[in-house]
């Protein structure tokens, strides 16, 4: 049986977009750096646990932390849950209290080895809650991104297009999103065009098992799955979410819908942040979170004069 360790983790920015990191003293991962927090306690609960390690580690009292989200990282021989919180207010002063290593850093720009959930959690933090997806046979994205608002992100299906015209529109979509700094998601294996400005990579169910194992990248690694068995698949790659549907019916959608009791054991099954799609809309979001999801996704109910329904 996999060893499993809980674990309460404190991210603290400071002003130059820099976190704080403590160095490893113990095996395994020696030397490397991990965002300040640690084991929960038998029956301790995450926020507990939170406020007892920063007092422990760094010698903080925590006055005022955002829960963020709970992710499950897969490693070769154990499983860590990290509960993240997001610190925004402490009294105090940052000191090492166990005579470890405490620096602010930025892992994209550092040579120190860190951890790897740590880019994980970074993009976690960057994560929308909505997600659109582009209309079928759509070829001007840019002229209707721009009326949407910066806490969308936006997908552009690659199967809705021949190679030729999805090059294009992706190209034309990724200029505009850089301007009006809206997240735009392509489909892989479409993320080798250098000109290409985008926050994330999307992969189909059947071709998941591309994507590489060891992501330190910017961008989002994401998936469409539909099954227990898909998500297992997604669960053992890290990834950083998943699109989980047909979840409600709708008249585009002919095949067995999960409904939302079918969703929430997914989505407790996954390991990462799940989006619902097919036949949601936006005010579903409270829906989705309260079925142990993080947002929702769709195309016609989500696009331009609908996306605030």
């Amino acid at each position: 049986m996999r060893l499993t360790i809980k674990c309460s983790i404190a991210i603290l920015e400071n002003n130059n977009q820099s976190y704080l990191f403590s160095k490893r003293k113990k095996s395994p991962y020696i030397d490397y750096f991990e965002f300040p927090g640690g084991k929960l306690k038998d029956n301790e609960k995450p926020y507990d646990g939170l406020l007892r390690e920063c007092t422990e580690e760094i010698g903080i009292t925590i006055t005022d932390a955002e829960y963020v989200n709970t992710i499950t990282q897969y490693y070769l021989d154990f499983d860590v849950i990290l509960y993240i919180f997001k610190i925004n207010t402490y009294n105090g002063t940052i000191r090492s209290q166990e005579n470890q290593e405490i620096l602010f850093l930025d892992p994209y720009q550092m040579t120190h080895k860190f951890l790897q959930s740590t880019f994980r959690i970074l993009k976690l933090l960057k994560l929308q809650r909505n997600i659109i997806i582009s209309k079928i046979g759509y070829q001007n994205i840019s002229s209707d991104i721009l009326n949407t608002k910066n806490n969308y992100m936006l997908r552009i299906r690659s199967f809705d297009y021949t190679k030729d015209e999805y090059e294009k529109i992706i190209l034309n979509a990724s200029m505009s999103c850089k301007r009006e700094m809206i997240q735009l998601i392509i489909d892989h294996p479409f993320e080798n065009n250098s000109e290409l400005d985008f926050s994330g990579i999307h992969y189909t169910s059947s071709n998941l098992l591309e994507v590489d194992k060891i992501n330190k990248s910017r961008y989002f690694l994401s998936a469409s799955c539909h099954n227990l068995e898909e998500v297992s698949i997604a669960n053992n790659l890290n990834l950083d979410f998943i699109i989980v549907s047909p979840v409600l019916k709708s008249k585009y959608i002919k095949q067995k819908c999960l409904g939302w009791k079918n969703f929430k054991k997914i989505s407790e099954y996954a390991n990462m942040p799940t989006f619902a799609l097919g036949g949601i809309k936006p005010r579903d979001l409270p829906i989705s979170i309260n079925n142990s999801g993080y947002g929702v996704s769709g195309i016609t109910n989500f696009w331009k004069n609908n996306i605030l329904d």
